[in-house]
């Protein structure tokens, strides 16, 4: 049986528990119960759940955005949506060199989005590292 589980809210806070109630046939890759995170859903797929997390992300609570990106990395190990956005986010912070950590992974998984080339450029520009971050925007183009 494929691998399945759960959100379930604390607060913001995302725990994963098993769901054995999921159909192994149904369409989701995974399920998720949302309570407190602002919408009116009792289940949400695992895209849709990626889509609250930058949704989070943009109103700024990164807190949670976070603690759902870490939750779809545990979920979906092979999926770099996750990687990217918390990379991001960790850059948001200040947490530069994390971040670039992400992002690179997050390539490594996916070279083939432009835009995530042109945020790696972006931060190591920020950085000082003007010559890594020529060959990431050149990868971008």
């Amino acid at each position: 049986m494929p691998n399945r589980h759960a959100f379930s809210t604390d607060a913001d806070a995302m725990k994963l528990r098993p769901d054995q109630s999921v159909d192994p046939r149904a369409p989701m890759r995974h399920a998720a119960t949302v309570s407190s995170l602002g919408t009116d859903k009792s289940e949400v797929s695992y895209e849709e759940a990626l889509g609250l997390a930058i949704s989070l992300h943009r109103q700024g609570r990164l807190d949670a955005a976070a603690k759902l990106y870490e939750t779809l990395r545990r979920m979906d190990p092979g999926d770099p949506n996750p990687v990217h956005y918390l990379g991001v986010l960790q850059q948001s912070r200040g947490c530069t060199d994390a971040g670039l950590v992400l992002m690179r992974e997050s390539i490594a998984m996916d070279g083939s989005v432009p835009d995530w080339h042109n945020n790696l450029g972006n931060v190591l520009l920020e950085s000082g590292r003007v010559d890594e971050a020529a060959s990431a925007y050149e990868e971008a183009a």
